[in-house]
Parts: C-alpha cells; structure tokens; sequence
C-alpha cells in the first residue's frame, strides 16, 4: 500500500492454484478479486471464504452472457439469478470489500431490475467504456448515464474502473481526466479497476501498466487525493497463469509511475 491505496490482484476461480504465491507476497498485495463464473460451486465459495486476504467478488458479465439489460440474454441472466439466490445463505457468510456487478447494455430499466433481484451488500455497480469491439455500446459509460442506477437501487455502490473511463473519453472526445473526476465526484468509490492503453483507441485493452500511453501518474495522483481507501485491482494481462510475476511487475510500475 502507498498512502491510502491498497492494491489487489484479480484472478477466476480457476486459479485458486495461485494462491500460495499470493499468500508469499502480503508486503505487494493487499487484497484479492475473483471472478465467479454462472457455474460456481459451493466449494469454491469456500475456498473464498477462507481466504487469507481481504477480497472482493466480481460477479460474472458478458464474456460468460451475463447481460442484464439485454432482453436476448435473460435466459442466462436468469438461470444465474436463480442459482445465486437458491445459494444466498452461502454469499451471506461471506465478507467481501464489495461485489461488483456489470450493467452491461441493452435496456437501463431490464438492468436495474435484475441488478435489484441481487439482493446483497455491498452491491457496486462498475461504469462500462462506451463501445463494444464487436459493435453496439453499453450503459453506464458517463455519470449521468451510471445515475439511474444510484437513483433506482437502494444502497448501490461504486467501483469507478478508470480503464473504461478513458476508452468512454476517447469515443466521446472528450477529456479523460475530467470524466474520471466527474465520475468520483457523483458517487464516492469503494473499488477501483486499473489497466494500461493507447489513447488512438476507442475499444478495451487492458495493457500492462506502461505499455499504453496513458497519463499514469496523473491517475495516480487523483487517487491519492481521495480522503479514504482506494482498493485499487489491476486488471493487467497475466502472460503466463502459472505465476503472478506480471501482476507484481504492473504494481510496481505503477507505484513508480
């Protein structure tokens, strides 16, 4: 941690594997993230339970068709609602930082409305970059499209991803570090996402840390100004899944950035 930031790391239930070397670098990594997928077990719940770290839990979005505005996606959407609230007395003995929930696209009110049958706390809902790679574009992207959102859900949080923020900047030209300010402006963060990418690029990337040409150490400086903690993941590229050597790499380059 430097000052009020605290960095994770994330990884998928499929890389419990990584955990011993987690676990052998507390002085680097202050909590973990895991991506669920719609097909959780109650095993890995426990493993989650128990881990050594303070954690987060991102729940499954679009890259396993979880869309919760998309109408054409509700089977999904629902099967996974259904699932998670028939296994609601297992989230409840958990204690993340947060769980962190996609909009997605597709239709605000269908999302706010399947968002709301996630009936847990703390709920934060993650802004989304504009565009899809393969065409259409997704909600929540600005602050006055995230607010329905605050405005409709009882007690929702945020988790500000300042990757997507400027991929949102750039297909909107407009400036990056303003919108990242205007976002934490309309709703304190409890969680943050950080990647590197090129600005000549409208579409997601996640680059490491210093392989894009992003304003680093701006971003950095905005997060240090924030009174409370910033529980900061890095949602860098993990080149080989056997080891956390690029997640190490990437919070260092950031802290030296």
């Amino acid at each position: 941690m430097i000052n009020n930031i605290k960095f994770g790391i994330k990884i998928k239930t499929q890389e419990f594997h990584l955990l011993p070397e987690i676990y052998e670098n507390l002085d680097k990594i202050d909590f973990i993230e895991v991506l669920i997928s719609p097909y959780y077990t109650f095993d890995e719940l426990e493993v989650i339970k128990n881990f050594k770290l303070p954690y987060s839990i991102h729940f499954p979005h679009l890259t396993e068709k979880i869309d919760f505005g998309n109408a054409q996606q509700e089977q999904f959407n629902q099967k996974f609602l259904e699932k998670f609230n028939s296994s609601k007395k297992l989230f409840d003995q958990l204690s993340p930082l947060c769980y962190i929930i996609h909009p997605e696209s597709g239709d605000v009110q269908l999302s706010i409305k399947n968002i709301k049958r996630l009936r847990i706390k703390p709920l934060a809902i993650e802004n989304m970059p504009y565009k899809f790679a393969s065409g259409g574009t997704r909600l929540a992207h600005v602050p006055e499209a995230i607010n329905p959102f605050f405005e409709n859900i009882p007690g929702l949080e945020f988790c500000l991803d300042l990757n997507h923020a400027v991929k949102t900047a750039v297909c909107e030209s407009l400036d990056y570090i303003e919108l990242i300010e205007e976002f934490i402006k309309l709703k304190n963060p409890i969680h943050f996402h950080i990647a590197d990418g090129n600005l000549s690029s409208e579409f997601d990337e996640h680059l490491a840390i210093g392989k894009g040409n992003y304003d680093i150490s701006r971003i950095k400086n905005i997060l240090l100004d924030i009174k409370s903690i910033v529980n900061l993941t890095f949602e860098t590229p993990r080149r080989n899944t056997d080891n956390i050597s690029d997640d190490l790499n990437n919070i260092k380059a950031f802290i030296e950035s």
